[in-house]
């Protein structure tokens, strides 16, 4: 059995319950979904912190923003491609910076600042 975990960042912060399902799409096109469950939380849910990457897709450069940051605070980067090779591994100061991705060939790109992950599709 293999455990996975996943982490939420569009979940109101005012809502207990939240319903999810999951779709598993196989090699050959074939999918399942799995039955609907439910979470609750007992407590509010807080994220303090959160990673804008824009444009996506991109032809050329990525901006990355973040919502916590001035010019002291130091971000972890990393840009991984779709086989988990590390293509990328920097940091930053502050609340923004760019990711130049012209050279990439066309593909999907995942940029991780801070452990939180993003699929980046590269035209």
């Amino acid at each position: 059995m293999t455990h996975y975990n996943f982490e939420a960042y569009t979940i109101n912060p005012n809502q207990f319950n939240v319903f999810y399902r999951l779709r598993q799409v196989d090699f050959d096109g074939t999918e399942d979904l799995s039955p609907v469950r439910l979470v609750r939380f007992d407590q509010e849910v807080t994220n303090t912190s959160w990673v804008k990457l824009y444009p996506n897709p991109t032809q050329d450069n990525v901006q990355v923003q973040v919502s916590v940051g001035d010019e002291f605070t130091r971000h972890q980067l990393t840009v991984t491609d779709q086989m988990g090779r590390t293509l990328v591994q920097s940091t930053f100061d502050g609340a923004r910076t760019t990711v130049p991705m012209a050279d990439y060939s066309t593909g999907i790109y995942f940029i991780t600042v801070d452990g939180q992950s993003i699929k980046v599709i590269k035209r």
